[in-house]
């Protein structure tokens, strides 16, 4: 009795000497590096994303710079994507991982394992994904089984996919419409068989997308219909653009080119809307066309910092008339190395069709000319022109 007594009483005592819960004492230790684990979670969210065809919000996954290349690059349909193999930089501030999805391969119908290499940088707390082209298994990741194949039996696909598709128009002419967001114009098309048949869009015109396809295919059937999104903020004036649409079978390219052709009124517009000054420019030229039926009398300008001015002002264009305007830089932007971005407007004495001004971007020294340059000669900046205002 007394042995199991004593034996209770030691025990209650490393009870109480240490409590249940009880922590070691705090010690400095320095926050842990770049961590595999949240690397790990980042992947299996951005492949998530894309298997569930939401493309835009993969997009946050990619880097920032490389995200305007991610969005314009077609996603070919893929299954069971996995995680296979991580390897870190020794720094531990870059990766490279290989995912595994499921695809078919042409001219073969059952799905293959298909490597896919990505490379992740780790930056501002967070990893990201780089994206460089060819990123994906898309239908240009085939060539090697396309070579395979005998030229005679690649006439053959040929000519039996221009038997199957057929289009009910290959040129499209909207007519004059007014500028705006974006013009959908529709086409049908007859697909012969009851296999669906893959597409892809390619050297089409900047800015036009399709909608109408289920995934990446045109589906059987007679008068179906596709819509054809025209970015018709990106013009002023006459038209003419090609959408060509590109269908795949056992290894083979059959592109389908579809013209489309039109006008876009702009009551007033200005040419360029992006200006651009290297080191020595201290004036650069626009022109402002009037292209209503009303005199335009334009009356002051703002700018957000003060870097531009515009000679002479105020002025008025007559109806159907255009006006070159001098755009100058101060010199104490052209004397900063640092680049400047200004937005520079112009104010109508009264609107024009709803117009009551124009909006002039300006950037001084701009930086070396990226991947996502957005300005074209030919049509202008690729960003949607000012709105048109409300009259009053």
């Amino acid at each position: 009795m007394m042995k199991n007594l004593r034996v209770f009483t030691f025990v209650v005592l490393i009870c109480i000497a240490v409590p249940a819960g009880a922590q070691s004492p705090k010690t400095n230790t320095p926050p842990a590096g770049p961590s595999l684990d949240s690397l790990a979670n980042q992947i299996d969210s951005y492949w998530k994303l894309l298997l569930q065809r939401k493309k835009h919000q993969a997009a946050e996954y990619v880097v920032p710079s490389d995200r305007d290349l991610f969005s314009s690059t077609n996603i070919p349909p893929f299954s069971d994507p996995r995680l296979k193999s991580l390897e870190l930089s020794a720094d531990r501030t870059e990766a490279t991982a290989t995912v595994i999805v499921k695809r078919a391969l042409p001219p073969l119908t059952q799905l293959m394992e298909w490597p896919v290499t990505e490379h992740w940088r780790f930056e501002n707390g967070n990893w990201f994904r780089r994206f460089e082209r060819p990123a994906l298994p898309t239908q240009t990741g085939f060539g090697e089984a396309r070579k395979k194949q005998e030229p005679e039996q690649n006439e053959s696909v040929r000519s039996e996919l221009l038997g199957m598709l057929h289009f009910e128009k290959s040129m499209l002419d909207f007519g004059t419409v007014r500028q705006g967001a974006s013009l959908p114009l529709s086409v049908k098309y007859t697909l012969a068989g009851d296999e669906p048949l893959s597409v892809t869009l390619k050297n089409s015109a900047p800015g036009f997308t399709i909608r109408g396809l289920t995934g990446q295919s045109l589906m059987p059937g007679q008068q179906r219909e596709l819509t054809i999104e025209v970015p018709i903020w990106n013009y002023d004036g006459a038209l003419n653009e090609r959408v060509v649409l590109v269908a795949h079978r056992k290894g083979v390219e059959v592109p389908f080119e579809i013209a489309v052709t039109g006008n876009v009124y702009v009551p007033v517009s200005i040419v360029p809307n992006l200006l651009r000054f290297e080191k020595d420019d201290s004036e650069k030229e626009v022109l402002v066309r009037n292209n209503s039926k009303s005199d335009l009398e334009l009356r002051r300008f703002h700018t957000e910092t003060g870097a531009v001015s515009l000679d002479p002002l105020p002025a008025t264009i007559l109806a159907g008339q255009q006006l070159a305007i001098k755009v100058k830089s101060a010199k104490e932007s052209r004397d900063k190395r640092s680049q400047t971005r200004d937005n520079l407007s112009i104010d109508f004495a009264k609107p024009v069709e709803g117009m009551s001004g124009l909006s002039l971007a300006v950037v001084i020294h701009p930086e070396k000319e990226k991947a996502n340059n957005s300005f074209n000669p030919a049509r202008g900046v690729k960003i949607p022109p000012m709105m048109p205002a409300q009259n009053g």
